[in-house]
């Protein structure tokens, strides 16, 4: 058995340079930056876990220069030959625990991203993940670290984890000879994909953002830290993945002004949340939203971010995302 992606990679163009992004987070916007920004001087294709799959790139005879793609550890685990030029492993923390067995056979995975690499190769992770990663595997590939040191402008890309993000997509450029100059002009044009800390409307002072791609709880803890404190008015909820809500307590009580819970979880998230602040529960999201647009003033943030995949009420957190946003509108006469 093989997963789609070693499919696709058995019938690769052996000069075609391939990019691989994966990590718990973050992986569809570096991904899609690093494509932004290449194309800019290349051919590429841009797909794998997000929009086209692999395969299709190879049915329908297209010929890239570089082929850049998110890769997931579900796609990971099943492969053989898969060997990406550059690999980028951005973060890793407890997710898909109600598909994998455990946190260690997932963290393994991801580390399949490497396995095949040579000296020739490259492989760019986190600087706190690589001691991680070397305690499991011996990399062969020539190895770059990130952390968050440099410092990118963005006005749509926000937070310390984005910076991260870009940094990560950065160091890939530079090897195929982007300067700094033209990786921050090409920061100017991108648009990220939509439901990742999307600002969609203010309204009153009061700001609306759309993070229902936030499917772990650490994505939950990267946009809380992305706002000022006790500004957010945080909708949280869905079917839990896994991982310790009570992990999240201290950044919760630093930044939650009112917590709207919702969905198959929301007992668990009170329970370990409930007493921090003004907390509500609700069985679905639009009488959440209902709640927290009553509660909002002046200099708030509402915030979705749910820390939970969708499925317990929506087939996605982008029909979860495109539902926040209309509610939001129907109600404020948008």
């Amino acid at each position: 058995v093989v997963s789609e992606l070693e499919l696709g990679f058995w019938f690769l163009d052996e000069s075609t340079s391939i990019v691989a992004v994966t990590g718990t987070n973050g992986k569809t916007t570096t991904a899609s930056l690093i494509a932004h920004i290449l194309k800019k001087r290349f051919d590429v294709f841009l797909g794998g876990n997000i929009g086209t799959p692999l395969c299709s790139y190879v049915t329908e005879n297209k010929k890239a220069d570089v082929v850049v793609l998110e890769v997931s550890s579900f796609q990971l685990q099943n492969i053989h030959y898969f060997k990406p030029h550059i690999a980028l492993f951005l973060n890793f923390s407890s997710n898909h625990l109600d598909f994998h067995k455990s946190e260690e056979e997932y963290f393994w995975a991801k580390l399949n991203i490497f396995k095949n690499q040579t000296k020739d190769d490259f492989m760019i992770v986190e600087e706190e993940l690589l001691k991680k990663i070397l305690s499991y595997t011996s990399p062969k590939a020539k190895i770059i670290t990130f952390g968050g040191q440099k410092k990118f402008p963005s006005s749509t890309l926000i937070g310390n984890h984005n910076q991260k993000n870009m940094e990560a997509a950065y160091k890939c450029c530079e090897i195929f000879d982007i300067s700094e100059a033209e990786f921050v002009r090409g920061l100017k044009d991108f648009i990220p994909h939509p439901h990742r800390l999307q600002i969609f409307l203010e309204r009153e002072g009061i700001l609306f953002v759309d993070d229902s791609k936030a499917t772990t709880l650490d994505a939950l803890r990267a946009a809380l830290e992305s706002f000022d404190s006790k500004k957010i008015v945080l909708l949280a909820g869905g079917r839990f993945k896994g991982g310790d809500p009570l992990k999240l307590r201290n950044v919760i009580k630093d930044k939650v002004k009112k917590l709207v819970l919702f969905g198959e979880c929301r007992e668990t998230f009170y329970n370990a949340w409930g007493d921090l602040c003004n907390t509500q529960k609700f069985p679905t999201l639009r009488d959440s939203i209902n709640e927290a647009i009553s509660s909002a003033q002046p200099g708030d943030v509402v915030l979705l971010s749910p820390a939970t995949s969708s499925f317990d009420e929506f087939k996605n957190y982008e029909e979860r995302g495109n539902f926040f946003q209309k509610r939001v509108k129907e109600i404020l006469g948008d």
